[in-house]
Formats: C-alpha cells, sequence, structure tokens
C-alpha cells in the first residue's frame, strides 16, 4: 500500500466520518475503530490500527488536534480540505529544501516507512542511522555528523518529519513522504497555469510534433526561431501534448495513446536542439523537459533568446545553411500574437538594429 495514498484515504474518510457526527466532533480513537470495525483491536495493539490513529492524529493537526488531544471540531470547510488531497501536494511541494536536506529527508523515508498490502505505517530511525546510510555516506562524506544532524531537526521543524531529540530519533511524516514522492504537483500547477494562459506572443499549444521529414523538421526550427525572434522577456514556451483550448490530448484508442506517448518520448532535448541547430543560423538555446500532468503527458520547449543574435535565420534543410548566400535563402520567421509569420524587411531591420543598439549598450558597460 502506497503510504500516501494510504494517508489520503484515510483523510477522505476522517471526512465522512465527521460530517456523520454531532457537532462534526471527531474522537480519534473512535474514528479508528469506526475505521476498521474492530472495538477490540486497540486492545489486541493491532499494528493497522496504530497506523490509522497516528495518520489521522496528523492529518488533524493543522485543524487543531494538539499533542496528546484525542479529539477536535471541525468546520464544514476543514473537512472539505480533508478530501482535497491534490491541494495537500501542492501545499507540501511548494516547501523549499536544499539538495542536502532532501538526500536526508528521502534517507529517512526509505528507513521509516513500512508498506503492507493492506495498510501503510512508519517506525522511529536514530539519526546514526540514517548518517551512517551507505547513500548519504558516498554523497556527504563524513562531513560534520553534528551540523548534519541540525538539518534532520530542521526537517522536522517544517513539518516534513517528527523528531525525538532525546531519543535522538525521528520518524517518517506524511508531509514528508508527500514531498519526495509528489514533488511533481509543482510542475503541475505551472502547467496549469500556461493551459489557462491562452496563446500569445510567449506561448503556443502543440497537440503533438511530428519529427519524420524534413518539412515536419522545419517546421519546429522555424516555430522555434520565431519565438526567438519575438519581443517579451525568456522564456517563450511550446506545450506540446494540449489542444489549441489547452485542454491535454483526448485519445480514442489505447493504441492512439500509446502512439502518442511514443511520439512524446521521443522528443528528447538532444535531439530537438539538433534538428533546431542543423536548420537554423545563429541557434536559438532550448530546453525541453518531458513529463506526466495529471490529465496527460506532455512536453514543454522553452526557448531562450540573445538579443545580440537577432535575426534569427531558418533553413528548409541542413545544406540550406551552409551556402556561401545562405543569409539571403534563410527566412525569418516572427511571433505576431497567438500565430507566426515570416518578417517584412521592415521587421528584420528593426531586428538588426536591435542586436546592434544592445551590443552598443554592452561594449559601454
Amino acid at each position: 500500500m502506497d503510504f500516501v495514498k494510504w494517508c489520503d484515504g484515510i483523510a477522505a474518510a476522517l471526512a465522512d466520518y465527521a460530517e456523520n457526527q454531532p457537532t462534526r466532533l471527531v474522537n480519534v480513537q473512535r474514528f479508528a475503530t469506526h475505521l476498521l470495525d474492530d472495538p477490540l483491536a486497540r486492545d489486541g495493539y493491532n499494528p493497522r490500527y496504530d497506523s490509522v490513529v497516528q495518520t489521522a492524529a496528523e492529518m488533524l493537526e493543522p485543524h487543531g488536534l494538539g499533542h496528546g488531544a484525542q479529539s477536535v471540531t471541525l468546520l464544514y470547510s476543514e473537512i472539505e480540505e480533508l478530501r482535497e488531497a491534490y491541494d495537500r501536494w501542492v501545499e507540501v511541494a511548494k516547501v523549499m529544501v536544499g539538495n542536502e536536506e532532501l538526500l536526508l529527508l528521502s534517507t529517512l523515508n526509505r528507513l521509516s516507512v513500512i508498506e503492507l498490502p493492506e495498510f501503510a505505517t512508519v517506525r522511529d530511525v536514530s539519526v546514526d542511522t540514517i548518517l551512517t546510510d551507505s547513500q548519504v555516506r558516498q554523497a556527504l562524506g563524513n562531513d560534520r555528523p553534528d551540523r548534519l544532524e541540525e538539518r534532520l531537526y530542521d526537517l522536522a521543524a517544517l513539518g516534513l518529519a517528527r523528531d525525538f531529540r532525546y531519543k535522538r530519533q525521528l520518524r517518517s511524516t506524511y508531509r514528508g513522504v508527500t514531498r519526495t514522492t509528489r514533488s511533481d504537483v509543482a510542475d503541475n500547477t505551472y502547467l496549469d497555469l500556461l493551459r489557462t494562459a491562452g496563446e500569445g506572443d510567449a506561448l503556443d499549444y502543440k497537440r503533438t510534433y511530428p519529427l519524420s521529414s524534413d518539412s515536419d523538421k522545419h517546421k519546429l526550427a522555424k516555430d522555434v526561431c520565431a519565438f526567438a525572434n519575438a519581443g517579451g522577456s525568456n522564456p517563450r514556451v511550446i506545450l506540446v501534448g494540449v489542444e489549441d483550448d489547452g485542454q491535454f490530448f483526448l485519445a480514442r484508442s489505447s493504441q492512439e495513446e500509446e502512439a502518442h506517448k511514443r511520439q512524446l518520448m521521443s522528443m528528447t532535448e538532444t535531439r530537438l536542439q539538433e534538428i533546431v541547430s542543423a536548420r537554423s543560423a545563429p541557434s536559438p538555446s532550448i530546453r525541453v523537459k518531458a513529463g506526466t500532468h495529471r490529465d496527460g503527458p506532455y512536453v514543454l520547449i522553452e526557448i531562450n533568446r540573445d538579443v545580440a543574435n537577432l535575426p534569427y535565420r531558418t533553413f528548409r534543410s541542413p545544406g540550406d545553411k551552409r551556402n556561401a548566400n545562405a543569409e539571403d535563402v534563410g527566412e525569418v520567421w516572427i511571433r505576431k500574437g497567438s500565430t507566426n509569420g515570416e518578417a517584412t524587411a521592415l521587421e528584420v531591420e528593426g531586428l538588426k538594429r536591435q542586436a546592434t543598439l544592445y551590443l552598443n549598450i554592452r561594449s559601454i558597460k
């Protein structure tokens, strides 16, 4: 049983339970007994029962359940919060921690979390066990164990772990495991912003990008250079995997879905940069990130431009770029609103003046 899903399930059950209680009063022990339908569980020290109690108490802490408290009265809005697992993931993903802390947190979670077929739970782990773990030693060496120990307690202060400092032990928490296993929700939030922003001079939507023919590759280079020649700030973004209205592509069959995923997976940064570089001069810098949003797979192409290189020219084939008269045959495309168009002679001269002015200013500095 996935630990985060186990906790989310308990949170949803808590919401249903609270909604049916007089005055929405939740007693954690009674809830656990109700959930497992086993009034003798606590007397028998059922580990699953203990795990429910522990998870329920952790879920209710933000709503006023303190350490040692047994009951809490919930508002209707708080009951709804318990049901919103995705919102919890997003909030946890926003907690900023460094690479060192993430390594320590991942190690704690790996050593602490116990996932069984029917339920999940956590156990206490000693500080020494974490700091002597082979992955920690390999990455951090013997760099001041006392400093690393304080980093672990810092994680506890953020709610990403629970510490028992008097025993020099820590335990994983829902927030901590979520932070290391659901970090992609931060990317999902960014994608949702892009999907609702609408196409413009810094954003374009594409269902897919076929790259098998020369015309396909020319189109990619043309689109990338059009963004590089457009005004505005870096980066400009092409979001692949969505329709013109920002909705993720919905396949009509499993075969179509698999073909769509394979096509997106083939769009690696190395491959796209090679295609663009072979058909443009100068070549814009691109960054490609592939992932899976909760609604579907995607590829994000970020285009950065250097004003000194304006205008960026596109060529129909790599051979055209190598011609002596390359500048004459190179096309200058520019993003205009939500469409790409070939630049006029006046617009080309304007791009050249931007580059000249920028270089003059840079030389003064």
